[in-house]
């Protein structure tokens, strides 16, 4: 009797490898990129070749590392089946658009980038075949007094190209400074919150045809007399509940939305840390995590109550700069963390990329210094945003 033989695997069907992508954001002229790194199956990184690849826009720096422009989230993100990359150029008003390719390299639209129809957009949100933008309108690289901060939004087509929808676009107050705009999966929600100036977290409905419909304000709690300053948020992937970084107090506040987009307060969690920052969830929405720039850290919180986060875990890693944007694998193994360059003291000492592991059963981390990668950009160079495919 002849043996059994089992059909060779064909490329579609191959697993494609983790790549994960950070933005140089160069400010020479044309000379933004992506970086890319292949993901070895112990979490290590290993520059693609032919990384980087070129945004065909110039990013932006900042030397006097004011609070601000810089402390965004999600400037380059993915599209759910991971085949477009976005990514802002902070310094020429565009959006990169790019395919990515099974080996996880990338070749732009022939139409990228395209216009942003702003003024130093921050931060990218995807809803089904919309996205949308923040536009901080603050570039020290290049002041326009004529823009005002906004929010943008972009038709999707079926295989990812942008079509900007002019009459969607929502202006925001000159001090409205958004830093982050946040799409979620449970709802056609649009939720946005503004550093340092404006500090409160605006929901909005999206509506059919891209139309943004404003549902309400709300204003973080004052605590020990002094104003919280919203900066990082994140949704539930599987309960209505917003999630929201209260960096000068270290808090992590919780609101609940409901069938409209109204947030509703349900209360804090302190973290022990300094600058808490920016957040994720697990996609079983089991455990929160959150970038504290203060001491350069990671910390866990179990949501087994989603209402009520309770932090058990705080990792330190060291090394000089500021712990900002970071992402989760797809398969939630590890967790890798952009350090930036947020200071003249951390010039040259940062840019870097940090991982740990992850315990799929507690959700704990653990820190794997022998893996962090230094970025290839020279000093002066605040690099943005982190996505793995």
């Amino acid at each position: 009797m002849a043996q059994a033989t089992t059909p060779a695997t064909t490329a579609a069907q191959a697993p494609q490898p983790h790549v994960l992508y950070v933005e140089s954001n160069l400010t020479a002229a044309g000379r933004n990129s992506i970086l890319a790194y292949d993901i070895a199956s112990d979490g290590s990184l290993h520059a693609k070749a032919g990384s980087s690849y070129l945004t065909g826009g110039t990013g932006f720096f900042d030397a006097t590392y004011a609070l601000g422009p810089f402390d965004n989230d999600q400037n380059i993100i993915l599209s759910p089946d991971r085949t477009v990359l976005y990514a802002i150029n902070g310094g020429l008003n565009t959006i990169a658009v790019m395919h990515v390719q099974p080996d996880g390299s990338l070749v732009p639209f022939p139409d990228s980038p395209v216009a942003a129809h702003g003024a130093t957009p921050v931060s990218l949100g995807l809803h089904g075949n919309t996205l949308v933008t923040a536009d901080y309108a603050i570039n020290p690289a290049a002041p326009d007094s004529d823009i005002t901060p906004r929010l943008n939004v972009f038709g999707v087509a079926p295989g990812g190209a942008l079509d900007y929808l002019p009459y969607a676009e929502v202006h925001l107050h000159p001090g409205a400074d958004p830093s982050q705009v946040l799409t979620t999966n449970t709802g056609p929600f649009v939720f946005t919150s503004g550093f340092p100036g404006a500090s409160v977290i605006d929901s909005y409905a999206q509506l059919p045809g891209g139309y943004l419909f404003r549902i309400g304000t709300v204003t973080p709690p004052v605590e020990n007399g002094s104003n919280a300053l919203v900066l990082g948020l994140w949704a539930n992937p599987r309960a209505p509940y917003l999630y929201a970084g209260l960096v000068a107090n270290n808090l992590l506040a919780t609101y609940r939305y409901n069938e409209l987009g109204q947030l509703t307060p349900v209360g804090t969690a302190t973290d022990f840390v300094q600058g808490l920052c920016w957040l994720r969830t697990s996609r079983d929405g089991r455990h929160l995590y959150a970038s504290n720039t203060g001491d350069q850290s990671i910390s866990v919180f179990d949501l087994s109550d989603p209402a009520h986060p309770i932090e058990i875990q705080h990792v330190v890693a060291g090394g000089v700069g500021g712990f900002n944007q970071f992402s989760l694998d797809p398969d939630e193994n590890f967790l890798y963390v952009l350090q930036e360059e947020n200071s003249p003291a951390s010039a040259g000492r940062s840019n870097k990329v940090y991982a740990y592991k992850v315990d799929h059963a507690t959700g704990r981390l653990t820190f794997l210094s022998n893996l962090t990668v230094s970025l290839p950009v020279p000093p002066q160079t605040r690099t943005v945003g982190l996505a793995i495919r």
